[in-house]
């Protein structure tokens, strides 16, 4: 529960209408003070703007702006750590409680249409956001007291403070070539780690961190399991200018700079098409991104001559995973490694810290060893397979990937665009890859294709049929986002119904598609979630006015069914090192 009494007028007060300045997006806020011991944890979706002090959460540090009021989202389902907001004491803007020992913030609603995701939608999800209204008033805003609903509190190991602190903090050096060195370096940082240790969210506090002192900051994504900003099967580069302030990736979805797909849940069938796509995007940044010209540096408190950059790792650490982890490293020459580890340890040992000697590089490296994320029940709620299910439910329910959600009819009842594939088309070609895909002769492509989630791709001049087996080198096209072919019409050519959030000048540019059967639509994707059914499951009558055995590509009936049986991998079948 949170360490902090609301009292009217004391260190809480309501605002509304002419009491909000302009700036703000809604007409009603309340106005939170802090004490140097309080904590104050919050459910729900809304705003958070600082006044007086700092205040922070998530392992980050917001601090109030000096000319203007900074409005920073926050996203907080109760299936994911819930952050607890602290104040952070170091120009009070509406004259409240101007007590200097007290940090002071407003809270706002920020209602973005995600709010309703939830089970309804997306089943095992249920009221992840706490209903509509709080005990402020507030639409989406539930303070957490000790009458709430039990929830998980987001915390962060004192080793990850001192890796994070890291990045603002030169280390002490003998050498004074070593120090002018460091003085000039761009921050790169790796996080690394096995699956479930909080790789993430450290990732994030760093990106936060970095944001403090530099205007952009460059995202790379290597785990293809669970991405960051999309529903994963991507390594891609995302360019960042505001804090990610949310524990789950479903909730922050974004356009990338350049991604390129590969398709899997793992770099293990494709370890060199994977580090051939990261190479691409770490070369990329080299060149273009790290240093970017003056032109485009603008204006602004924060370093906009250099940009750092943050990778999250894949959680495959043993044998090959190993090895490509270490190629990554190499490529990308960081100046920071936060390296969790296989244990916990007593975290009063503090944080093991290593310069230099580990990686080719012009400079030293700091190496960092943290504690992982503390044990949460959570983590035997909601699976891997859960988080992916709800990331692609939000993808292609998000509008525009700006930050807004339309869940108002499912998506079968949305409207489609609809595109032609094939000689005089758009699209000029579909890749068919993954398991089955050699069976599909180009007749059944229609078939193959209907029903399925694709990546869409900008690639070079395609000459040739409009389908082939096996899919474009991921460095050779730019996977430009995700969509479901809702429907394929073939009559003189293939015209293709695709739900996608990419904004018409983006899909303007995609000329090929291509499938992999490791992602697919999930089944709450193909139902209609306004049919409710008590206690779960799905209304006899059929869908949408049609009787489920005449329904395609689902069984009701949930036995019987292709395609049904979970996916294994022999093993056994592999040498030792790859396993």
């Amino acid at each position: 529960t949170s360490e902090f009494e609301p009292e009217e007028g004391v260190n809480f007060s309501r605002l509304n209408g002419d009491a909000l300045p302009d700036v703000l997006k809604s007409d009603q806020a309340v106005i939170v003070s802090l004490g140097a011991h309080e904590t104050l944890g919050i459910v729900g979706t809304f705003a958070l703007i600082p006044l007086q002090h700092s205040i922070s959460l998530l392992s980050t540090t917001l601090h109030p702006a000096d000319d203007d009021l900074e409005v920073y989202p926050v996203f907080a389902p109760t299936c994911h750590p819930v952050p607890v907001i602290a104040p952070s004491i170091d120009s009070n803007k509406l004259g409240f409680l101007r007590d200097p020992s007290r940090a002071i913030f407003l809270v706002q609603e920020n209602r973005t249409g995600i709010e309703d995701l939830t089970g309804d939608v997306v089943p095992g999800f249920n009221n992840i956001w706490a209903g509509e209204r709080g005990a402020w008033g507030l639409a989406g805003v539930h303070p957490v007291t000790a009458h709430s609903t039990p929830v998980y509190a987001h915390t962060t190991p004192p080793s990850w403070t001192q890796a994070l602190e890291s990045l603002v903090q030169a280390p002490a050096v003998d050498d004074d070539d070593d120090e002018e060195v460091l003085a000039e370096q761009v921050p790169v940082v790796v996080v690394k780690g096995p699956k479930r240790s909080g790789k993430s969210s450290l990732a994030r506090a760093a990106l936060n961190h970095l944001l403090g002192n530099f205007a952009r900051v460059a995202w790379l994504e290597c785990d293809l399991g669970q991405g960051e900003f999309g529903p994963g099967g991507l390594v891609g580069l995302w360019l960042l200018d505001a804090p990610v302030l949310a524990g789950p990736p479903f909730t922050h979805p974004r356009e990338p700079l350049r991604a390129m797909y590969l398709g899997e849940l793992s770099p293990q069938p494709c370890p060199d098409e994977y580090m051939a796509a990261v190479h691409a995007a770490i070369q990329l940044y080299q060149y273009e991104v790290q240093h970017p010209p003056v032109s485009l540096q603008g204006t602004s408190a924060r370093r906009t001559d250099v940009v750092p950059l943050v990778i999250n790792t894949q959680g495959w650490t043993r044998g090959l995973g190993e090895e490509l982890m270490r190629a990554i490293e190499v490529a990308s020459e960081p100046t920071h490694i936060f390296a969790f580890e296989e244990e916990a340890r007593d975290e009063s040992q503090g944080t093991i810290v290593h310069s230099g000697g580990t990686l080719p590089s012009a400079s030293p490296t700091q190496v960092f060893s943290v504690a992982p994320a503390p044990a949460s029940p959570l983590q035997a709620r909601y699976s891997a397979a859960d988080m992916r299910v709800v990331a692609h439910l939000s993808y292609l329910y998000a509008v525009g990937l700006g930050g807004r959600w339309d869940v108002s009819v499912p998506l079968f009842a949305q409207r489609p665009w609809t595109v032609t594939l094939g000689e005089g088309g758009v699209l000029k070609r579909a890749y068919l890859v993954g398991e089955g895909s050699e069976d599909v002769i180009p007749g059944d492509l229609p078939l193959a294709l209907n029903g399925s989630l694709v990546a869409l791709l900008e690639a070079p001049e395609l000459e040739g049929p409009a389908y082939q087996q096996g899919s474009i080198p991921p460095e050779d096209a730019t996977c430009l986002g995700h969509a479901l072919v809702r429907a394929v019409r073939f009559a003189e050519r293939m015209q293709l119904q695709l739900l996608t959030p990419l904004p018409p000048a983006t899909l303007a540019r995609a000329t090929a598609l291509v499938r992999n059967g490791a992602f697919e639509l999930p089944p709450a994707g193909m139902l209609d979630w306004r049919e409710r059914v008590p206690g779960g499951g799905v209304p006899d009558e059929g869908l949408a006015g049609v009787r489920w055995e005449d329904v395609p590509f689902f069984d009701a009936a949930g036995s019987g069914a292709i395609g049904e049986e979970r996916r294994r991998f022999r093993k056994n079948l592999q040498r030792k090192n790859q396993q």
